[in-house]
C-alpha cells in the first residue's frame, strides 16, 4: 500500500472521530425503517439510501471542546 493511500485513510479515520465526537447522528425521516436492502446487485445497500441528519452533541468531553471556536478546529 503506497504512502499516499495510507495517508488517505488516516485522514478519513480523523474526520470520522471528530464528526462522531462533537455530532449525533439519526436516520432522517426519509430513512426506511426496518431498513429493506436492494437487491439490484453484488454490494448489501440500502433501499432509497440511508439519510442521516446531524445535531450537535449535548455533552462534549471537554477536551474536544477545549479545541473549538465556533464550531471550527483550533490547531
Amino acid at each position: 500500500m503506497c504512502i499516499g493511500n495510507r495517508f488517505a485513510l488516516l485522514e478519513t479515520k480523523a474526520l470520522l472521530f471528530h464528526l462522531l465526537a462533537r455530532c449525533e447522528l439519526k436516520p432522517c425521516e426519509k430513512t426506511s425503517i426496518p431498513l429493506k436492502l436492494a437487491k439490484d446487485g453484488f454490494n448489501m445497500k440500502a433501499e432509497g439510501g440511508f439519510w442521516l441528519n446531524t445535531l450537535p452533541r449535548k455533552n462534549v468531553h471537554p477536551t474536544i471542546a477545549r479545541n473549538t471556536t465556533n464550531g471550527t478546529c483550533k490547531l
